[in-house]
C-alpha cells in the first residue's frame, strides 16, 4: 500500500515522498532520483516500487530539495542539503521498519547516485548501494554539461543540467568527489548503467569500479540515461517505458537476491 508522507531534514526542510509497505516485509529500499527529477524518476521508481513491492520489499522515493513538491527552488540547491534529506529519509526508513532484520538497501539514481553512496559510507548502516547510472564525480559531469561554467562562478550562479544553480555548490561538489573516490571502499556498491548512456558514460562506471577496486556492474544494452532510449529511436517514449520496465525488473530482482 502506497501512502504520501512527509517528515523534516535536520534543517527544517519538509522532505515529501512516497511510502509503499510490503506486507511480510523482507527488505527496506530507500529511491533518490537524479537532477530535474523528482520522485517517479520519469516513471522508472514507480516501476521499481511496484517490483520491489512484490519482493516483499518495503519502498520510500523522495522529492529531495528543490525537486518535485518541495518548498525549496532549484535555484537553491545544495548537495549538503541533499544528503541532508536522504539522512532525515533513511530514519524514516528505519522508524517504519516492520522487520528489524530486513535488508537495508538505498537505490540512488544519476546525480542522486553519489550523494546516496556517500550517505551511505557514513552511516554505517546500509547493506547495500544500487547506483544506477550515477554521477560519482559531480565535477567532471559539470564539465561534461557546461564547459564554460568557470567564467560563470563570478556572476555567483552556473548553469547546469539547464538550470542556474548558485555557485556555492562547486565547492561541495570538489568535497564531495574527494570523498567518493576516498571514503567509500566499505560499502557494498553494485551498479547499473546503460551501455549507451550519453549523459553519463558508462566509462565512468567502468573506471570507479576499478579504481575502488570493489563493487559490481551490471550492464543494460542500448539503454541511454536514467534507461530512456537513446535519441533518434522510433517511438522513443513507448521504448523508453519498456527500457524502464525492464530495468526496474532486473534491479529489483538483483536486490531480492540480496537475502
Amino acid at each position: 500500500m502506497a501512502n504520501e508522507v512527509n517528515f523534516e531534514a535536520a534543517d527544517g526542510h519538509v522532505v515529501r515522498g512516497t511510502h509503499t509497505q510490503a506486507h511480510a516485509e523482507r527488505g527496506m529500499v530507500l529511491l533518490v532520483h537524479g537532477i530535474t527529477a523528482d520522485r517517479h524518476e520519469w516513471s522508472f521508481f514507480d516501476f521499481l516500487a511496484a517490483e520491489l513491492l512484490g519482493q516483499g520489499f518495503s519502498s520510500l522515493a523522495i522529492d529531495y530539495r528543490g525537486h518535485g513538491a518541495s518548498s525549496i527552488p532549484i535555484s537553491e540547491l545544495s548537495l549538503a542539503g541533499v544528503v541532508l534529506d536522504i539522512a532525515a529519509s533513511w530514519e524514516y526508513c528505519l522508524e517504519r521498519r516492520q522487520n528489524p532484520s530486513a535488508i537495508k538497501v538505498i537505490v540512488g539514481n544519476s546525480f542522486g547516485g553519489g550523494a546516496s553512496l556517500l550517505f551511505s559510507s557514513w552511516s554505517g548502516e546500509i547493506d547495500h548501494v544500487v547506483a544506477t547510472c550515477p554521477v560519482l564525480s559531480y565535477v567532471d559531469d559539470l564539465d561534461r554539461v557546461n564547459r564554460a561554467w568557470r567564467s560563470d562562478l563570478p556572476t555567483g550562479r552556473i548553469h547546469y543540467a539547464s538550470k542556474s544553480l548558485p555557485s556555492s555548490i562547486v565547492p561541495q561538489m570538489y568535497l564531495f568527489d574527494l570523498m567518493l573516490a576516498r571514503t567509500t571502499r566499505n560499502v557494498n556498491l553494485t551498479i547499473f548503467h546503460g551501455t549507451s548512456d550519453t549523459d553519463v558514460p558508462i566509462l565512468a562506471s567502468e573506471q570507479f569500479i576499478e579504481s575502488r577496486g570493489s563493487g559490481n556492474l551490471h550492464r543494460l544494452l542500448g539503454m541511454d540515461h536514467s534507461f530512456s532510449a537513446p535519441e533518434g529511436t522510433e517511438n522513443r517514449a513507448a521504448v523508453s517505458l519498456e527500457f524502464r520496465r525492464r530495468a526496474a525488473r532486473e534491479i529489483s530482482t538483483f536486490v531480492g537476491s540480496l537475502g
